[in-house]
Parts: structure tokens; sequence; C-alpha cells
């Protein structure tokens, strides 16, 4: 039952793998399928703060039209990753989802503070906010610009030190 349990958790991970590969391409329709999913495939989904589905999942369901749906998702993601911090997650992780959500909600003020917060935490991965679908709405946005500087500086520094090792 255990191994069971294992290759659902893993097949979970490969669908929510599939979908940020699809929904980074474009093709949402592909995507949405990918994350439905990994939401079935996962055990733990209703407590499962790394996965990142249900935040891709609200956003292409927003974007379908189907609002209440959307905000089961995205609202399921907020309260798991709020949870975490609370409970004490130093992780840059949860930080960053709910910037993610607070971005595809076009909520500009929450998603820049917690954005902040998840640079604070070490978060570093410039990329997803640069290409990924969560902040489209903000790439432009001279105030996420300058947060998504400061990370590269910090990462600039970190390879030129890990060079002269």
């Amino acid at each position: 039952v255990n191994t069971m349990l294992q290759n659902m958790q893993h097949d979970s991970r490969a669908y929510e793998i599939a979908g940020l590969m699809a929904h980074f391409a474009g093709d949402k329709l592909q995507a949405r399928k990918y994350f439905q999913q990994s939401i079935e495939q996962n055990e733990s989904y209703y407590n499962d703060p790394t996965t990142i589905s249900p935040i891709s999942l609200g956003q292409i369901l927003l974007e379908e039209g189907k609002q209440v749906e959307a905000e089961i998702y995205l609202s399921h993601a907020l309260e798991i990753n709020l949870n975490e911090i609370k409970n004490g997650s130093l992780d840059d992780d949860p930080p960053f989802y709910i910037a993610g959500v607070y971005a595809i909600r076009g909520q500009r003020e929450e998603a820049l503070h917690w954005l902040k917060k998840a640079i604070e935490a070490n978060w570093v991965d410039y990329a997803q906010v640069e290409h990924g679908p969560w902040f489209v709405k903000y790439r432009n946005d001279p105030d996420v610009i300058a947060q998504l500087e400061v990370v590269r500086r910090r990462t600039a520094a970190m390879l030129q030190k890990a060079e002269g090792m």
C-alpha cells in the first residue's frame, strides 16, 4: 500500500511538471488537463503546500471565465501557504506561491508585498516571473522589475562567489 501511495504521489508530480511545461508553452488546454490529473493523483492535496497545480489550474479557470471554480483552487493554495508561514516555515516557496495567487487575481500590492517576502527568504527563480504565466500582468511593472533586479544581482554575486571557489 505504501508503494502504491508513493507511486501515486510520484504520478502527481509528473503530471504537475507536465502541466507547468504546457502552461509555460501557452498550451492552456493541455496544462489544465495535467493540473487536474495532478490534483486527482495527489493523496496529500488538501494539506500539500508544495503543489502548484491549484494555483495554475485556478489561473486557467479564471481566464476561462470560471470564477467560482477558480477561486476554490486559488483560495485553497493561499490558505495552505499562509498556514505554512504561520507555522514558522522559512522556505521561500510559500511566499512566492502567495505572491502568484495575488498576481493571478490582479491584486498588485499584495503580489508585490509577498514577492518581496519571497526574496527576503532567498527566493531566486526570477525566470518564473519573467517567463511564467502567473505574473504576466506585471512583467512590465517598474516595481516588479526592480525586485527582479535585486534577485538578479544576488544570483550574480552567488555565481561569482561559486566560480571563485
